[in-house]
């Protein structure tokens, strides 16, 4: 068959490449880089198809031009059926779905999950914080700067957050902490609004519901939309002894209701300011991590006990992979 990539066309035969050589009056064999192992694959192109794929065993890859040379970029691993004779593929980038053809055993719809690595130099820094600055443009608490394609970009040294926690909110502004001072960054005037709240909590986490901004901390549940702190629930004493929350993240969970990462799933109605509401699990000692809320369920995440789906009230560990 042939292959096309960009405006320069090649003959596939046997997993390999060939350009016809006018001069020579013959074919000669393309050199390829990106698949080890003497893989005995065969390309996918089609009309539709954008850039010709690859297929060895169960794994799709990419052909692209890099330069002056042709090679495999990974697309998925371990996605395509065996024996299946795939003769179509189509690659839905934004769903993160691939679509298989057979004309033997019909269609198949594969997910393509991967890690794509950001060069940087080695350093100790851990970083927990990162946010879309731009479209297309992420940043991280220390400055490192780095494009949806894997690039790294020169550091902005004007925009810096916290380590532990940022919050992106609807207007595009972020929300972070140092210690107990709530940082307010405007994007658009480029300019930090500092709001000390003197209570001696470690961080805060930020969440949003009914256009309003939420400050979750070790010891209180405030509002701070406007750069204003209107305290809605203090967490009470016990024994003289502050009773902590340990909060890692916020998501609006329904209109006018905050779900609340903490050593418990936590429910919060804004409009109430009582006592959050735990969700209920009664197998759960790990501490819960993070929340996603998709469609009608919420997803909580923990440390050490995988993943739990919350619907109508009743919460269920999702199976572990097998």
């Amino acid at each position: 068959g042939m292959v096309k990539v960009d405006n320069s066309a090649f003959f596939a035969r046997s997993g390999s490449l060939w350009k016809y050589n006018h001069s020579l009056d013959q074919l000669l064999p393309i050199k390829i880089k990106g698949v080890s192992g003497g893989c005995q694959g065969r390309f996918i192109w089609k009309t539709g198809i954008e850039d010709p794929l690859f297929i060895c065993g169960k794994d799709i890859w990419k052909l692209v031009k890099n330069g002056n040379t042709l090679e495999l970029s990974p697309v998925c691993k371990n996605c395509c059926p065996a024996n299946a004779e795939i003769s179509s593929v189509q690659i839905w980038e934004k769903q993160g779905l691939i679509l298989l053809g057979s004309e033997i055993t019909g269609l198949y719809i594969a997910r393509a999950p991967y890690v794509l690595s950001v060069k940087n130099k080695p350093s100790s820094m851990v970083e927990y914080a990162q946010a879309e600055i731009e479209p297309g443009i992420v940043i991280t608490a220390s400055g490192l700067s780095f494009s949806t394609s894997g690039k790294l970009l020169p550091q902005r040294a004007a925009v810096r957050f916290d380590h532990s926690n940022i919050y992106r909110d609807a207007k595009g502004d972020f929300w972070f902490s140092s210690q107990d001072t709530i940082i307010h960054y405007y994007t658009q005037q480029h300019k930090y609004v500092k709001t000390a709240i003197g209570d001696k909590t470690f961080k805060f986490v930020f969440g949003e519901t009914n256009n309003r901004i939420y400050a979750i901390s070790e010891v209180a549940i405030a509002e701070v939309t406007g750069d204003r702190y209107q305290l809605l629930y203090n967490l009470p004493s016990t024994d003289g002894t502050k009773k902590l929350l340990t909060p890692e993240s916020v998501v609006e969970w329904r209109p006018g209701i905050l779900a609340i990462a903490a050593d418990k799933p936590l429910l919060f109605d804004v409009t109430q300011s009582k006592e959050p509401e735990t969700i209920s699990i009664p197998d759960l000692t790990a501490k819960v991590r993070a929340l996603l809320k998709y469609g009608n369920y919420l997803f909580i995440g923990t440390y050490g006990q995988g993943i739990y789906i919350y619907k109508d009230g009743v919460a269920q560990k999702i199976p572990e992979d097998k």
